[in-house]
């Protein structure tokens, strides 16, 4: 009887939705792509707000997600990371390239290759991300978009867990942002 309620509870959580800190966030999907729109306001600067967006040793401090990050290249204006991912079924490895864009206050992230040791999930064939940040009158609002596309479809459970996640970085990304404003 505990087991049936626990499974019960389990399954109920799959439908509820997910508290989320950040100001207001979006998901959209089809069976092979997926968009999150994210916006957050800030009472930092144009110039602050793009220090933690770009900046190597702020994004490792939020993005808890991987469980390694390592810098493979840094120049002027962009850097390339490595990104491993481990779970118990699972691992990947990515390498991004992340741009900055300051006179535009643009930081742009865009995926160079992605290896998958789990052929039975969905491989990443396309990732495309931008935090557009842009001062209003008394704060600054940072505007996230990430856009994703899969080699084939993505089941309804699996896309759960994506937007799970997504939510759980927005809520981090927005933690760190309103300790900096401290």
């Amino acid at each position: 009887m505990r087991f049936s309620i626990l499974i019960l509870l389990s399954a109920l959580s799959l439908f509820s939705p997910v508290t989320s800190l950040a100001n207001q966030s979006a998901f959209n999907h089809s069976e092979k792509n997926y968009r999150f729109n994210l916006t957050i306001k800030s009472s930092l600067s144009v110039e602050k707000l793009l220090e933690l967006l770009y900046d190597f040793k702020h994004v490792n401090a939020y993005s808890s997600d991987a469980s390694k990050q390592k810098m493979l290249r840094d120049s002027a204006n962009y850097y390339e990371i490595e990104i491993s991912i481990k779970y118990l079924i699972y691992s990947s490895r990515s390498i991004y390239k992340r741009t900055l864009v300051p006179e535009s206050g643009l930081v742009k992230i865009e995926m160079r290759s992605f290896n998958q040791s789990n052929k039975l999930f969905p491989r990443i064939i396309d990732y495309q991300a931008r935090y557009d940040v842009k001062s209003e009158m008394e704060y600054s609002t940072i505007e996230y978009v990430q856009m994703v596309s899969f080699d084939k479809s993505v089941n309804w459970f699996y896309m759960k867990i994506l937007k799970d996640k997504l939510n759980e970085f927005a809520e981090k990304l927005e933690f760190y942002i309103r300790n900096e404003e401290k």
